[in-house]
């Protein structure tokens, strides 16, 4: 199990790293090799991501939202806004950047069973302190949330995100198993066997603000 930790480490609260490496002892414990990893092929990724969801939402949703957009909230039609000014240019240079980043992706991952790291950077935010934030806010916590998993989206890997403890305030975190193209049965196998070393998961009890 490979983790990339200059991706994660400097930018991750204290409860969730903490959370994250119980989970590596957890595995640790059911006879894993964990070894440090490099991801460079990661840089940029979010401006590959954000150039193709955001041209290809707009796609699918441009009827729409020229018809009806009363019917979407300010936050997505203004994201679907932007998508509809990127460039042809720009989409299909991102593309390109898209396959190159995937090829130095399965590269490392042929070396490995996995990629860890932690699922989100931070504990998740109450409803009320989303409904209290404005538009830039929740695009900063949204940005913030999906800079651990858009990676294995726009290098087209499989992943598997599984419970971990909970952090400073009791909320759960996550861990995630990245793995080569088609390794779908394998992190579960993995997950599987995490689940039952815990004697399986248990639902949290609700957490109200």
């Amino acid at each position: 199990i490979g983790v990339p930790w200059s991706l994660f480490e400097e930018h991750v609260e204290s409860g969730v790293l903490r959370s994250f490496e119980d989970f590596l002892t957890s595995l640790q414990a059911l006879g894993a090799e964990v070894i440090d990893v490099e991801i460079g092929w990661s840089r940029g990724a979010r401006d590959v991501w954000r150039i193709i969801r955001g041209a290809e939402a707009a796609a699918i949703h441009r009827k729409w939202l020229s018809n009806v957009p009363h019917l979407y909230s300010d936050e997505v039609r203004e994201n679907l806004a932007w998508g509809l000014g990127v460039s042809g240019v720009d989409y299909i240079a991102a593309l390109k950047e898209r396959e190159k980043m995937a090829a130095k992706a399965r590269s490392l991952l042929a070396k490995l069973d996995a990629l860890a790291t932690p699922t989100l950077p931070l504990e998740a935010p109450s409803i009320r302190e989303v409904e209290s934030m404005s538009l830039e806010e929740r695009a900063a916590l949204r940005s913030r949330m999906i800079s651990l998993t858009l990676q294995a989206n726009v290098a087209g890997l499989p992943a598997l995100s599984l419970p971990a403890a909970p952090g400073e305030r009791g909320i759960p975190c996550g861990a995630q198993l990245i793995g080569p193209p088609g390794s779908d049965y394998l992190l579960l196998a993995i997950g599987w066997e995490y689940e039952r070393a815990l004697g399986g998961f248990k639902h949290p009890e609700p957490i109200y603000p």
